[in-house]
């Protein structure tokens, strides 16, 4: 038998010759180039990321029919954030939130808030918001999870808002918040969910941390003859919102009632 030479070996070891020369590889019968690899490989490359940008646009296209718009990483810092979104409201805003402590804790965001319920209601509009009970159930357990660190200064603030504005109206509800939502000028929702346990809470900044969805409302946009976001979930948690609305209390009612913190 005739020894294989050190070229022979080598051709054995490497799959493909250097570009241009011919090469039979391990297990193949056919002759193939570098050359004719390459371009393979970048025809294979080129259709699989024309496959990949077409799911993605299918993608995009069912979050749009969905309403889903953008979303932020967090609240601080963003449009979301009371003080800018204070600035925003034109006609109306609905609030569903744990004790609205990050619209009216200090003087500057209670500043911004009675500028907005001005405007607000020379527009003919209005501002809801939907707090959690402190005289209920919930708050207590809510209360306990935090490690009591559960807003209580924003209620009084909010009764004194109510007595000065015609336009504001504030219901508590009695049961565990499951989102935080904002609706803005019936344009669109930023939803964002609740954590109860105080070292989930902490870890999101008190709520400042939390990423928050943007859903847009079916509105049509300007110039067009149907809603890109004819699908939009903006109005099923509308219809959330409302019933939460419908069957919670007046704030006039905690108030006549001795203003309890069941703690």
């Amino acid at each position: 038998m005739d020894k294989i030479s050190a070229e022979d070996k080598k051709q054995l070891i490497m799959p493909f010759s250097q570009a241009g020369e011919k090469n039979t590889s391990i297990g193949t019968a056919n002759n193939v180039t570098i050359n004719n690899l390459t371009k393979s490989n970048d025809e294979k490359f080129i259709t699989s990321a024309i496959v990949e940008l077409e799911i993605l646009r299918k993608k995009i296209h069912l979050y749009e029919e969905l309403g889903i718009i953008n979303c932020t990483e967090e609240l601080k810092g963003t449009q979301l954030e009371p003080i800018q979104c204070m600035k925003d409201v034109h006609t109306s805003l609905s609030f569903m939130g744990v004790g609205g402590e990050k619209w009216v804790k200090d003087v500057q965001l209670r500043k911004a808030f009675e500028n907005m319920l001005r405007r607000t209601k020379s527009m003919g509009g209005k501002v809801r918001f939907l707090l959690i009970n402190p005289a209920s159930e919930a708050y207590s357990r809510l209360y306990q999870l935090r490690g009591e660190s559960v807003p209580f200064d924003s209620y009084e603030r909010f009764a004194n808002l109510v007595n000065k504005f015609d336009n504001l109206k504030v219901r508590l509800y009695s049961d565990m918040p499951s989102f935080r939502m904002q609706f803005v000028d019936d344009t669109y929702l930023a939803i964002s969910r609740y954590y109860f346990d105080k070292v989930s809470h902490d870890s999101f900044g008190g709520g400042w941390k939390t990423p928050h969805l943007i859903i847009s409302s079916e509105q049509k946009e300007f110039g067009e003859n149907e809603s890109k976001h004819k699908g939009s979930l903006y109005g099923s948690f509308w219809l959330s919102y409302n019933f939460i609305w419908a069957h919670s209390d007046d704030v006039q009612q905690w108030i006549n009632g001795g203003k309890i913190f069941n703690k």
